[in-house]
């Protein structure tokens, strides 16, 4: 009927599309309706439908059709766009379909969407892996990697700070659940269980010894996801990751006591493992000992994108050790 009922209809468009502009012209309202009314009037609810799934459907095209164009916009507007996931249930998968992500397999400069994600999976992979932090120079060297990189198992690298918060509402894509690696790993395969399970009893001592002297972790497990590295740290299921308490540290939302104690993961199969636990057998009380302990602490944080607590002892202890090399 032409006559402006508001500007700003917010039950119109979800605010994970707040990006887009536009005017709704409808000839199915009352002339003398009142904003209270429209937002209880069951019209406004099909033209919501109606105005998101256009908007999912132009994206879709601009994707499909006109990549380039649709990597700048992403560049710009992928932030905002990740809320859908959060907010806007019936639509997560459609949205899903729309983000694009750095992975291992791809170069710096290039993306991979879910379904080219799920496609490329090898025979056996049931799941979506994925791993966040501040850049992909961090990411891409993670211990963490080793074991899916050595599977020829792909990785999402989440480079945006949304990503960790919004990615798990999804939960599931195509029936593929999505899985942080930075978690306690609980799905070792049979032969890796035997394996860890042979090698407890030699390492039962040692590493008691490790988490009475390391008290700000919370546990100290045996992995075998390691191939290279000889430690990693990783967080307790549910708990907020490092990346994730780095993130809220930054931008002032830390509260007091919310950073959680980890979990430190050694390689039983590394030789700075294996030589610190002979040391620990031959001399428990060894502060040659104590000093490897708390250097190999400090390389799982550095590993994780974490800063080391005590920089000056840290730096000593290297110092020390490249002149013994020398």
């Amino acid at each position: 009927q032409r006559v402006l009922i508001m500007d700003n209809c917010e039950q119109l468009l979800p605010s994970y599309l707040r990006f887009v502009k536009g005017v709704v012209d409808c000839a199915d309202l009352p002339l003398n309706i009142s904003r209270e009314i429209l937002q209880q009037n069951p019209v406004l609810e099909r033209i919501r439908k109606d105005v998101v799934g256009s908007i999912l459907k132009a994206l879709k095209d601009m994707k499909k059709s006109e990549p380039e164009k649709y990597l700048k916009f992403f560049a710009e507007m992928g932030s905002i766009l990740k809320e859908g996931l959060r907010v806007d249930f019936e639509n997560r998968e459609k949205v899903a379909d729309l983000l694009l992500f750095n992975s291992c397999k791809t170069s710096a400069d290039k993306t991979i969407t879910l379904e080219e994600y799920v496609s490329a999976m090898p025979e056996g992979q049931t799941e979506i892996y994925y791993l966040a932090g501040e850049n992909r120079a961090q990411v891409e060297f993670s211990p963490l990697l080793e074991s899916y990189k050595s599977k020829q198992q792909d990785v999402l690298l989440l480079l945006d700070p949304i990503d960790e918060f919004s990615l798990p509402y999804l939960q599931d894509y195509k029936g593929k659940k999505l899985k942080g690696i930075d978690r306690i790993d609980s799905t070792k395969s049979d032969s890796d269980a035997e394996i860890l399970e042979a090698t407890k009893s030699r390492y039962a001592g040692f590493v008691e010894h490790l988490k009475t002297k390391l008290g700000v972790v919370s546990d100290v497990k045996l992995t075998s996801r390691l191939k290279e590295s000889p430690v990693v740290l990783v967080s307790e299921s549910g708990g907020f990751s490092a990346s994730q308490e780095r993130f809220l540290r930054k931008i002032g939302k830390a509260q007091e006591g919310m950073e959680s104690k980890r979990v430190l993961e050694i390689n039983p199969e590394h030789s700075l493992v294996i030589k610190l636990r002979d040391l620990h057998e031959e001399k428990a009380d060894s502060p040659k000992l104590q000093e490897g302990i708390e250097t190999l602490y400090d390389l799982a944080l550095l590993a994780e994108g974490s800063k080391v607590q005590d920089l000056g002892s840290f730096m000593k202890r290297v110092q020390d050790a490249v002149l013994k090399g020398l």
